[in-house]
């Protein structure tokens, strides 16, 4: 079985496997072939099961055109410019502006200077999806990290986050 080896100062041995299927081995500098390829051989069937699950996310992934793009882009300026308007009045913030990206690996994001930004992909999501996205990022204006207070804010404002979160990650957009 092929496989690519990242060597550097560490003390353990690592497996993942990337976004295309290829397995990657993190090693020591002076950790034997020998050892890594047995390492390799026993986690065949993790292997395998990672594999299938990125081949269940390729064929579940929703592929748009330029055109869709493009509208869907102007829907949600539109869209999340009000649902962010209306979720900073009820928790009493003011974000500094509201963008919309192409960002493919993130839905949102929330500046240093508290400009928040979402990816026109959040439009394929549900609505209820939608506002956790808004409230999440708005939530970054007072608390800059992932924290348990960060997420006790949230919970404020959408109690059953942790469900919409489940779903949210049942989304993959190309």
């Amino acid at each position: 079985m092929k496989y690519k080896i990242i060597r550097s100062k560490r003390r353990t041995i690592a497996l993942t496997i990337d976004k295309n299927g290829d397995i990657v081995v993190r090693a020591g500098l002076k950790t034997s072939e020998k050892f890594i390829d047995s390492f390799v051989q026993k986690n065949i069937v993790w292997i395998e099961k990672q594999r299938a699950k990125i081949a269940e996310i390729e064929k579940e992934k929703i592929y748009l055109s330029d055109k869709e793009i493009a509208a869907m882009k102007k829907d949600a300026l539109v869209y999340m410019t009000q649902l962010t308007q209306k979720y900073a009045e009820i928790m009493d913030l003011r974000p500094n502006g509201i963008k919309i990206t192409s960002a493919k690996t993130r839905w949102g994001s929330c500046s240093s200077t508290d400009s928040i930004c979402y990816s026109y992909r959040v439009m394929v999501l549900p609505p209820r999806c939608r506002e956790y996205i808004a409230v999440h990022e708005l939530a970054h204006i007072i608390h800059k990290n992932h924290s348990t207070k960060f997420y006790s804010l949230i919970e404020k404002y959408i109690p059953d986050y942790k469900e919409i979160v489940k779903e949210i990650n049942t989304y993959h957009i190309a």
